[in-house]
Parts: structure tokens; C-alpha cells; sequence
């Protein structure tokens, strides 16, 4: 939570986007139906394509 807060601007609409953040331990949540997946942003990057 305090990493999310640094990472805002100073400010009001700061504090109302984190009064609406929910941070949840592991992988378990009340958001089940929305099916989370896995993305691995290491292949999406084309920086990481090797050239030759």
C-alpha cells in the first residue's frame, strides 16, 4: 500500500484513488468471476527479441 501511494501524485484525486484500491494477500479474492490470467510482459516486449 505505501509503495502504490508514493507512486501518486500529492493531491485530493489522489486520496479518492486510494480509497477505492483493495490489495489482497495470495491469490484468493471476492473478484472470482472475473478470471485473472497470467501475463508475461518479457515476450510482449520487442526490446527482448533477440536480433541478429
Amino acid at each position: 500500500m505505501k509503495a502504490v501511494k508514493r507512486m501518486l501524485p500529492k493531491g485530493p484525486l489522489a486520496k479518492r484513488q486510494l480509497t477505492n484500491l483493495r490489495v489482497y494477500n495470495g491469490n484468493s479474492h471476492p473478484h472470482e468471476a472475473q478470471d485473472p490470467s497470467p501475463i508475461n510482459v518479457k515476450e510482449m516486449n520487442f526490446k527482448n527479441v533477440k536480433r541478429s
